[in-house]
């Protein structure tokens, strides 16, 4: 997250909630999480996989958590979204010209 200028606001069980300051940024950082996920050896015999839900838009940060509806929609895209695959959410798309699937 540093190397995009965003930072890891809490951990949730197994999932991760961060802010990044531009859409192009967290486009970025989810392609390299997704790469770097992917090239992980499996542990247990269990091969590692990720979910992404991108969403552009304002929240409220209170206390360093982070509240809203552009919040509530990236989680509903994470639970969507298919192994090893980002769900970027239109609006966030259109605010990065330069969105690439990590796939």
């Amino acid at each position: 997250m540093k190397a995009h200028k965003g930072r890891v606001v809490k951990t949730i069980g197994d999932e991760i909630m961060a802010v990044l300051p531009t859409a192009d940024a967290a486009a970025r950082a989810a392609r390299d999480l997704l790469m770097a996920v992917d090239l992980a050896e499996p542990k247990a015999g269990i091969k590692p996989a990720m979910h992404v839900g991108l969403h552009a838009g304002e929240f409220l940060e209170k206390e360093g958590d982070v509240f809203g509806d552009a919040v509530n929609v990236a989680a509903r895209l994470t639970k969507h979204a298919q192994p090893a695959r980002s769900s970027p959410r239109a609006r966030a798309r259109r605010a990065s010209r330069r969105w690439c699937d990590a796939r």
